[in-house]
């Protein structure tokens, strides 16, 4: 609803409601349930008394997805729109989300949207009406209202969630002491909790009848975005790096969003193979089927509430249900594009982490195995197969390798207890012993420090907060206060392992029975700058939250953190009133003091905090307060054995010039491995490494995605964008590569010509920060 106050041209007030609707999964649903009611709803539609805002496929949380799953959300959302009510939506809409990365705007912007409703822009604004300014100099009219916003001053919006009426009428008081030029927007906002109730419209006609001053009018927020175009007014820029009030959220059920990164991962992928493999068209279109179905899913998962862990456990299991069909999906889409039709496979791939077993149907023994890269360009991975065997594969890019099964017995390197011991190549030494743990990190280019008596790297510390808001207190516990183990394991030529164990000392506030056990496993590589860990948790109580740390002791107060389609640099987070110190990442942070930097890269746990030269990042939450109805239980309080794998890459200068780019994504995906059931041919092998796409050029050209179009052609969609914030240039090539034609993120056509294609490939430039669409164009 929006007012004009204390304007001299009237506006009409008629009794006549409107509706915004959002979500378009909930009416996909419906359609399949009840098309009779979705046709009821085509004409108030087409009247203006319902209007869809947004568009999303669901309200997903923008922080912690990968960008593609915020582009296919969308793209998705408008889709199924346009096909089945011939709408597209005016209004950007990301309503109760729990922040905004930072290049939101220029991605409105690339799905022709001009303007944002929004709530949650971050507890430090002061503005509710601006200009979101993105990373590339994109601009969004973003009108917002502030949940647990400290300082916010209310000149344009006034907002109350409403469970009742006698909620209803300080509204208008609200909207009455407004003091911007207007027009204003009016909002008696709900959601499921309570009923719409039709009370704030009485109550706006009987002001309009005893406030001649002011002139109201029920509206859309197309509406007041069209009376805000029509009323000039410089607004103010804000940069667009609006972020979460509730970081508490991101620690809530890791298993959830651990398994989201790697789903995500595998979606895209099975899109890499399906776009690239030579399918005949039917077989294309099955697995493009396939894998829209897998998005679909991931978009439930993706809802902001859902995926930050901020729901009840039934909402967890079906979840955890959703993205178990949508790796399904996934696997059966790369098993489409990867297999010949005579061959037969393994129901599932595998990685360096999960390893795929023969079907039913499939030998016991493979005849072969079918090695995945999803990545545009060539690297050498250490890949776990079938049996227990650990191997080093060179990869083509974006393509596959055969090898043959691994024949004996696999050697089972001893693990060897030790009071010290020293991991070391021509990069890292890494020191550590069993009296306090981890004792230094070295660069040995340089000789510099980056890690000193960090002892486990793992600290507990007393959390009384709830789902959504954390309330640490007391001291953090060391793990190395506790009793340590030390071992050390021979890889032979494929690196070693440094293996530290221990237990927690008795947390008093956990309850009964609590035990919090620890093992870190640190791998490195003999060709590898960057140390593997991978960290193993068995928990049981509550109360706590356990934080990984990492001092550096380089002098800085502040990161670097990669967010979507780009990284920001940002201080540490002041806590407010639900805000308690960790921003959210995408793959990776980075610390560093213009000499030297330390940067660790995750595969789904996303919370960092940076203090003096510190950085945190939260493992596991035990919620033990009530917040909204939402109880704590075994699901929330997280029991049981958890594990994570992340890189540490130290460095010299900048970490733009370090590799943590491709590092971070070479780290979430992992090689995929294939039992065949049937050894090819020679001349079958081209059908198992398709046309490889190889990306290369500045080292800040960040690969995000290679797809089938979606207008159903034979086109190859490849999206990639500038993440350092340079001017940079790269170069795509593909076997058969003819045309290639700018894109915005609706693959619609620009304005621009064809790029230069010679000896099937094309060069192109970025500028900084932007986002670059590609459709690629080659021979059937």
């Amino acid at each position: 609803m929006t007012s004009r106050l204390r304007q001299i041209a009237a506006i009409h007030f008629g009794f006549r409601v409107k509706y915004t609707l959002e979500q378009v999964a909930h009416y996909r649903a419906l359609a399949e349930r009840r098309p009779d009611l979705i046709a009821r709803l085509a004409p108030h539609l087409r009247s203006g008394r319902l209007e869809f805002a947004g568009g999303f496929a669901s309200t997903l949380e923008l922080n912690l997805p990968h960008g593609e799953s915020l582009v296919r959300n969308q793209s998705l959302g408008l889709r199924w729109l346009r096909a089945q009510w011939d709408i597209a939506p005016a209004t950007a809409y990301t309503v109760d989300t729990f922040g905004h990365p930072a290049q939101f705007p220029q991605v409105f912007r690339q799905f022709g949207f001009r303007h944002l409703l929004t709530s949650r822009a971050g507890g430090d604004r002061t503005e509710d009406l601006f200009l979101a300014r993105g990373l590339d100099g994109s601009t969004l009219v973003t009108a917002c209202w502030h949940t647990y916003a400290a300082y916010v001053r209310p000149e344009n919006i006034a907002e109350i969630f409403y469970s009742d009426w006698t909620t209803l009428e300080p509204l208008f008081d609200k909207a009455a002491a407004l003091r911007g030029p207007g027009p204003y927007l009016v909002i008696p906002y709900t959601e499921n909790e309570a009923p719409v109730s039709l009370r704030a419209f009485a109550v706006a006609a009987a002001r309009a009848k005893t406030h001649p001053d002011e002139t109201w009018h029920v509206s859309t927020p197309a509406d007041f975005f069209a009376a805000l175009d029509a009323t000039p007014r410089a607004l103010p820029q804000v940069c667009a790096d609006l972020n979460p009030e509730f970081t508490g959220c991101f620690s809530n059920r890791t298993a959830l969003r651990l398994r989201n990164r790697a789903i995500e991962a595998l979606l895209l992928d099975a899109e890499v193979a399906t776009a690239l493999a030579r399918q005949a068209d039917a077989g294309r279109a099955a697995g493009v089927k396939t894998l829209e179905s897998a998005w679909w899913d991931l978009a439930l998962v993706q809802f902001h509430d859902v995926l930050t862990g901020s729901h009840p456990t039934p909402v967890y299991h079906e979840a955890m249900a959703l993205l178990e069909r949508a790796e399904h999906s996934a696997r059966a889409a790369l098993r489409r594009a990867l297999a010949p039709s005579n061959q037969s496979t393994a129901a599932s791939t595998a990685s360096t982490s999960s390893i795929a077993t023969a079907s039913a149907a499939a030998p016991e023994a493979p005849a072969a195995l079918l090695v995945g890269n999803g990545l545009p360009w060539a690297r050498r991975e250490w890949v776990s197969l079938p049996g227990g065997y650990t191997v080093a594969v060179d990869l083509p890019p974006s393509g596959s390798v055969l090898l043959d099964p691994p024949s004996g017995a696999p050697s089972a390197p001893a693990l060897i207890a030790v009071g010290s011991a020293v991991l070391e190549n021509a990069f890292i030494r890494l020191e550590a012993d069993d009296a306090l743990g981890l004792r230094r990190l070295v660069w040995k280019p340089t000789g510099a420090t980056v890690l000193a008596d960090a002892g486990a790297l793992l600290v507990a510390q007393h959390d009384s907060g709830n789902f959504q808001i954390e309330q640490p207190e007391s001291a953090e516990i060391a793990a190395a206060s506790g009793p340590l183990r030390l071992a050390r394991r021979d890889l032979g030529e494929d690196g070693h392992q440094l293996v530290l164990a221990g237990e927690f000392p008795p947390l008093a506030w956990a309850g009964a029975g609590a035990h919090l056990s620890w093992e870190l496993t640190f791998t490195l590589r003999p060709d590898r700058p960057a140390l593997d860990l991978a960290v193993r948790l068995d928990w049981r109580g509550e109360a706590t939250r356990v934080r990984l740390r990492l001092p550096t002791g380089l002098d800085t107060g502040s990161a670097i953190h990669e967010v979507p389609f780009g990284t920001v640099r940002r201080q540490a987070y002041t806590p407010r009133a639900n805000a308690r110190g960790e921003w959210p990442v995408q793959r990776w942070a980075a610390l560093e003091d213009g000499v030297h930097g330390l940067a660790l890269a995750n595969t789904g746990v996303a919370g960092v905090e940076t203090l003096g030269g510190t950085l945190f990042t939260t493992l596991l939450r035990a919620p033990v307060a009530e917040y909204v109805g939402m109880v704590p239980d075994r699901t929330s309080s997280q029991h049981g054995e958890h594990a994570f794998e992340f890189a540490l890459l130290p460095y010299a200068g900048s970490w733009r010039e370090a590799g943590l780019i491709r590092l971070a994504q070479a780290l979430n995906h992992p090689p995929r491995v294939w039992p065949l059931a049937v050894r090819p041919v020679a001349a079958q092998v081209a059908s198992f490494a398709p046309a490889g796409l190889t990306l290369e050029g500045d080292p800040s050209v960040v690969f995000s995605c290679a797809k089938p179009a979606d207008d159903g052609g034979a086109a190859i969609i490849v999206r990639v964008y500038e993440g350092a914030g340079v001017p940079a240039r790269a170069r795509l090539r593909l076997n058969g590569l003819c045309e290639v034609f700018p894109e915005d993120l609706r693959e619609g056509r620009l304005p621009s010509s064809p790029l230069l294609v010679q000896d099937e490939a094309v060069d192109f430039s970025l500028r900084p920060f932007e986002i670059l669409t590609l459709r690629l164009v080659r021979p059937l």
